[in-house]
C-alpha cells in the first residue's frame, strides 16, 4: 500500500498481499507452493488434496490475516465458501482479491492506556 489511507489499495497490491496470505497457509499446512492451475480439493498432482474442513481452515485465516494486514473486513460467508471449494487455487486467489478490494475498513483497536 502506497500510504497509511487504506482506500488506496490498488489491484496489483492487493494481488499480492492475498497470494501472500494463501502461500503463507500453505506452507504452514505443508501443502508446498502457491500454483494458480492447481485444484483446490482434488489429489496431487491436479490439486492440493485440501479437505473441506482444512479448506473452512484456509478461508477463517485468509479472513483473518487479511484484516490484520490491511485492516479491512474481509467476509468469505458460506455460499461464497461453498462456490469456490471447487475450483483453482487462482480462481480462489482471484475471487479473493474482489472481496479485498470492496471490504470496508476495520476500525482499529483502541488500548485503553495505563
Amino acid at each position: 500500500m502506497g500510504g497509511d489511507d487504506i482506500n488506496d489499495l490498488d489491484p496489483a497490491t492487493a494481488i499480492a498481499i492475498v497470494t501472500g496470505v494463501i502461500q503463507e497457509w500453505l506452507t504452514r499446512n505443508g501443502a508446498g507452493i502457491f500454483q494458480p492451475d492447481k485444484t483446490i480439493p482434488d489429489l496431487p498432482p491436479k490439486g492440493y488434496a485440501i479437505s473441506p474442513a482444512h479448506y473452512e481452515n484456509l478461508c477463517t485465516f485468509v479472513e483473518k490475516r487479511l484484516a490484520e494486514i490491511t485492516h479491512r473486513r474481509v467476509v468469505l460467508d458460506r455460499d461464497w465458501r461453498d462456490s469456490h471449494y471447487n475450483t483453482t487455487m487462482g480462481s480462489y486467489r482471484a475471487a479473493v482479491v474482489v472481496i479485498l478490494l470492496h471490504a470496508p475498513p476495520v476500525p482499529p483497536v483502541q488500548v485503553a492506556g495505563p
